[in-house]
């Protein structure tokens, strides 16, 4: 009992024994309003559109147009009432006519009581993890909230009261952009003259022409080896091929890896392709204008350089 004195545990007897592991109260669980919920305006399941945005670039439209543009400077991919999206292309090098996508702001405008404004922007060595408030929501509080997936590489921005989902990672010194959004929220002011990239494509005077390429930064096989090795097809195997071709930066292929990736994330019904580098005597012609402008997923316009240079090589080896 002295030694209880001494050592002051009276005082502690007389307050009760500690109750070790007992559980705490649970916290209120947090919820999105109901009206914050997107079901669409039909009784029919929500269709859903695709755009992204990687390389030099390359555009895949909410109409599964494939496109390649200069659009150096900056250029609204998205301006709707809930969303707008845009983005700024610089050169990849001095004199040179390729260009890289190197910031990318995305503007969710006030909603209440879903959301209140929020502005993302990232540019190159700067992919933050949050808004730029300073916030990052949650999945179980918040309509809108930010995921990341790998600090300053890649992260995911969620707006559950448009059931939106944004993809943009940086890869080498460039950004790239995938969302996936309901069809009638991304066919917003198609009537309008307002131009959006992931709506109406690049103006004609920006797209780029495939039969006009007149440079190697790499050897042709070397381009092809390299793209076959991230499992690229269609329209993402020829982007990864040209940016190859033009710039000689590997981080390219990596970009078109990690966009077709991106498709079958978001939206896996229009991923379907063929890997081309095996059918590639079965793509020729059907060439109206040398653009893979307005062509589909599996039969899209090819390289012109590219063809001439494999079908060489092709030639080559089978009549051996």
């Amino acid at each position: 009992m002295k030694w209880l004195e001494n050592k002051n545990c009276t005082h502690i007897i007389a307050k009760g024994r500690p109750e070790y592991g007992r559980k705490q109260p649970p916290k209120p669980k947090q919820f999105v309003p109901t009206e914050c919920t997107f079901r669409g305006s039909q009784s029919q399941p929500v269709k859903f559109s695709h755009c992204g945005l990687f390389g030099d670039p390359h555009l895949r439209t909410f109409y599964d147009e494939f496109q390649t543009c200069r659009t150096l400077g900056a250029w609204p991919l998205i301006d709707n009432p809930y969303l707008a999206v845009q983005v700024t292309n610089e050169q990849v090098f001095k004199g040179s006519q390729a260009t890289g996508t190197t910031k990318v702001t995305v503007l969710l405008r006030d909603h209440r009581p879903c959301t209140s404004e929020k502005t993302f922007e990232a540019q190159t060595d700067s992919l933050p993890g949050a808004f730029v408030d300073g916030t990052r929501g949650t999945r179980t509080g918040d309509t809108v909230f930010i995921v990341e997936k790998e600090p300053a590489r890649h992260v995911e921005i969620h707006a559950r009261h448009i059931l939106t989902h944004i993809i943009i990672r940086q890869v080498g010194q460039y950004l790239t952009f995938a969302i996936k959004i309901p069809e009638e929220i991304a066919k917003l002011g198609e009537r309008s003259e307002a131009l959006q990239l992931c709506l109406k494509g690049c103006p004609r005077r920006e797209r780029i022409n495939y039969g006009q390429l007149n440079s190697e930064a790499m050897p042709v096989q070397e381009a092809v080896s390299v793209c076959k090795n991230w499992n690229v097809t269609d329209f993402y195997f020829d982007a990864c091929v040209f940016d190859l071709l033009t710039t000689g930066d590997r981080s390219f292929s990596r970009a078109a890896g990690e966009a077709r990736r991106d498709v079958y994330y978001l939206s896996p019904s229009s991923a379907a392709g063929e890997n081309r580098t095996y059918l590639l005597p079965e793509t020729i012609g059907d060439s109206n204008s040398g653009t893979p402008e307005n062509s589909a997923p599996g039969r899209p316009l090819v390289l012109f350089t590219l063809i001439i240079c494999l079908l060489k090589t092709f030639c080559e080896n089978s009549c051996k």
